[in-house]
């Protein structure tokens, strides 16, 4: 079986499970791992190096990196057209008016999510700065490893959900989902299956503990519960579910959302690292590495980097070439073997035309 990697980068954490997978069923996890990090070349390369030291191999491994969605500008945009070639150049002209960055200083990505019918396709639209995913390019560089994709982690939740929750039911209407990380949370709004919107609340498990934290935080949510309605407003979520930091906060939950907003809330816990052992696991959220280790869509955002791209592009060729030397090779093998067993069944014939030739 395959084994692959997947790697979370965060600003004081890196969160990565090992497992290996056959593309059929479920992946079998090896390890899970929470690196301490300093979002800076040189120690996040230190803390990369950490993370394969604790697998136990380097070469070999199957390489994707999750982003963590509070360093990533997430937009919904309504296109008018059908066509993807169109959307794409639309797209161009749209995502420098959504992030105040030159053209040049940003990578993007986007999920179309259908059309509406009569003229608009939605598009999800995923910006990030190209000196961030440029950071975490050259740390792989250095240990001479190539990701294979940059995945936002938002998605990687909503995978997590789609295989944790049993009762598929609760997932087919819309439902919001609330991802609290160590210095954030991650409020999702879920619909067919996609993720339509995504808002950031600056309070995390850290901050969680204070009181006066706790307040801000209620404040945040329901002012971003108030945007999604506005923004989708024919999208109705009547339930949350609650993943990452297991923070006890039932009784602040019924406080912010049953009073105004009438939703039902369920809290997910990630399992999988208590079975690891993995130290300090209560204070992050694990649900998006997770999410990406059990399913995976080929519509997920997923970030490219022109360097990074013109890498695999060399890689790629080099295989090409490596397998077509092979192939002559292999050829020219053959070929040879038939020439001299030709060549000896010829000399053959002649010693035996010779031998019955001096016989007469």
């Amino acid at each position: 079986m395959k084994k692959k990697v997947i790697i979370e980068f965060s600003e004081r954490w890196l969160k990565a499970v090992c497992y290996s997978s056959a593309g059929i069923g479920h992946a079998s996890i090896e390890k899970i791992i929470l690196e301490p990090i300093v979002l800076d070349t040189p120690n996040l390369s230190t803390s990369l190096n950490n993370v394969f030291k604790q697998i136990g191999q380097r070469k070999g491994l199957e390489v994707s990196v999750v982003l963590s969605r509070n360093k990533i500008t997430v937009r919904q945009l309504d296109l008018p057209s059908r066509d993807p070639a169109e959307i794409e150049s639309m797209l161009g002209l749209h995502v420098i008016r959504q992030v105040p960055y030159p053209k040049e200083e940003i990578v993007w990505s986007h999920q179309n999510l259908g059309f509406d019918g009569l003229s608009n396709t939605h598009i999800l639209l995923a910006v990030a700065h190209r000196e961030m995913l440029r950071n975490i390019f050259n740390a792989f560089t250095v240990l001479n490893i190539l990701p294979e994709s940059m995945l936002m982690s938002s998605q990687g939740v909503i995978h997590y959900l789609n295989e944790t929750i049993k009762d598929k039911s609760l997932l087919r209407d819309a439902y919001l989902v609330l991802d609290i990380d160590y210095n954030f949370s991650d409020l999702i709004l879920v619909n067919n299956q996609n993720l339509r919107s995504s808002v950031i609340i600056s309070q995390g498990s850290e901050q969680l503990k204070l009181q006066q934290e706790r307040e801000k935080f209620c404040a945040e949510l329901k002012q971003a519960l108030v945007v999604f309605n506005n923004e989708i407003p024919n999208t109705k979520p009547a339930r949350l579910f609650i993943t990452g930091a297991p923070y006890e906060l039932e009784a602040l939950m019924e406080d912010c959302l049953k009073k105004d907003f009438n939703l039902k809330f369920q809290f997910v816990k990630c399992t999988e690292p208590d079975k690891f052992q993995v130290k300090n696991a209560q204070e992050v959220s694990f649900a998006p590495v997770l999410g990406f280790t059990y399913q995976r869509k080929k519509e997920d955002i997923n970030f490219t980097l022109p360097e990074a791209q013109i890498k695999r592009e060399i890689k790629l060729k080099v295989q090409q070439i490596l397998t077509m030397g092979a192939c002559l090779t292999y050829i020219f093998i053959v070929l040879g073997a038939t020439v001299l067993v030709r060549i000896n069944q010829l000399q053959s014939y002649r010693d035996r035309l010779l031998q019955r030739i001096g016989q007469l």
